[in-house]
């Protein structure tokens, strides 16, 4: 198993153990425009390569990167950097 799948693991681990579904976050897209949304799922690596959530108001899963915890990302403080994923 490589490095990346590896943290793609641990950062879904973390993830879950902090953040049961339901989660109040603010997710960012490709535009960097941010939602107040909340999980719908637990966290989980996406064919073996990119840590992924579930989100109400999305039909498909995000990548994790793209989504805060509510309150600790704001409108000028962007959860993560754009990736061109989402």
């Amino acid at each position: 198993m490589n490095r990346r799948i590896l943290s793609q693991e641990a950062e879904v681990k973390i993830w879950n153990l902090a953040n049961p579904v339901g989660t109040p976050i603010l997710y960012t897209d490709d535009f960097g425009r941010q939602t107040a949304t909340t999980t719908r799922s637990e966290a989980s690596v996406l064919s073996g390569h990119t840590a992924v959530i579930w989100i109400t108001g999305k039909s498909g899963c995000v990548a994790l990167e793209r989504c805060a915890v509510a309150g600790t990302a704001t409108a000028d403080t962007p959860a993560t950097p754009s990736s061109g994923r989402g």
